[in-house]
């Protein structure tokens, strides 16, 4: 027998094994003690091997699929010598697996963007930072992530909404948001009502304050400086980078199905195998992010360039924000 019991709250979950898989357990130094972005509580009474494979194919997968595999395989392999007859599923949300909700296409089309205040910052985004999509600026130090955040957070109260900071290296400057919030126009203190700011240290409580702030429903963006930081900051990086991909996933989803613009800055790092300098966890991020944008600095000029078109825009960090060139 297995659980899926909850975490945090209703969308972060552990899986606790026990009985057929103490053994597993032992060898894997608890791997699959990990948060999971699926809603639903499944508990097996018995099954049949037939009706198993079926039911497997229900549980997530991992971000490493040999995993999946070999918890698939190891119950196949121990239940064929008990078969035993009934099998009930609870699901948390109607549907997920009784019922299809798919829905129209339509319904994931971007219908708002966000200006950087630099237009051609923004042509590089397809005009702004899209309303209900992930996205991501990456670069060294200085190269004006957190800059290109807070201008955008000015851009996002003035559009209307709340936005959420949360500032994981103390990075956060409400000076420079007030100042670029009275350089445009924007009253600084409509700016200050605007937008609250959580600091955290933890990946626990990254995790934990990004989905109590989508379960309060109070906020239409979400920033987060910087990404991977903490996840390669902690002492289990391999079980870290394993959550950081689905924390990564979970950001996506909550984008895409309550709405949400949701940007996160990230550092970056040398790959000798490749030659190419890439985002902090490309390999786990880069998936679930809808937009990429790395950035760079050479003098008074800044760089911004789309990896996956090659497409460079130029722009200026001024006291009034990112302006163009």
């Amino acid at each position: 027998m297995f659980t899926i019991t909850p975490l945090y709250s209703s969308a972060f979950f552990s899986l606790t094994l026990t009985g057929l898989l103490m053994d597993f357990w032992s060898t894997t130094s608890g791997f699959f003690m990990e948060e999971l972005p699926v809603r639903f509580s499944l508990k097996l009474e018995g099954v049949e091997v037939k009706r198993l494979k079926k039911l497997l194919l229900h549980l997530p997968t991992w971000p490493y699929p040999s995993f999946h595999s070999s918890l698939s395989g190891m119950f196949l392999t121990s239940l064929r010598r008990e078969p035993v007859e009934r099998v009930s599923i609870s699901t948390g949300l109607e549907g997920d697996v009784r019922r299809s909700n798919a829905v129209p296409a339509r319904s994931f089309e971007v219908k708002r963007r966000i200006s950087t205040g630099s237009t051609a910052l923004d042509g590089l985004l397809g005009g702004g930072v899209a309303v209900g999509r992930l996205t991501e600026f990456f670069g060294p130090s200085g190269s004006g992530k957190s800059q290109v955040l807070f201008s955008l957070v000015v851009g996002c109260i003035g559009a209307g909404g709340r936005a959420l900071f949360v500032d994981t290296q103390g990075s956060f400057r409400p000076e420079r948001v007030h100042q670029i919030a009275a350089s445009r126009g924007l009253d600084p203190e409509v700016a200050r009502r605007g937008l609250d700011v959580t600091s955290v240290r933890s990946t626990e409580k990254l995790a934990m304050n990004v989905e109590l702030a989508v379960e309060r429903d109070e906020y239409r963006y979400i920033f987060l400086d910087t990404l991977s930081d903490l996840f390669y900051g902690e002492y289990e990086v391999r079980r870290d980078l394993a959550r950081l991909s689905l924390f990564c996933r979970r950001l996506s989803f909550l984008a895409l199905r309550r709405d949400l613009l949701i940007a996160v800055s990230d550092g970056v790092r040398y790959n000798p195998l490749l030659n190419v300098v890439a985002s902090l966890g490309y390999e786990y991020v880069a998936p679930y992010i809808h937009h990429r944008i790395s950035l760079s600095r050479n003098g008074g000029e800044w760089m911004a360039l789309n990896p996956d078109t090659g497409e460079r825009a130029f722009f200026r960090i001024t006291s009034g924000g990112t302006v163009d060139s």
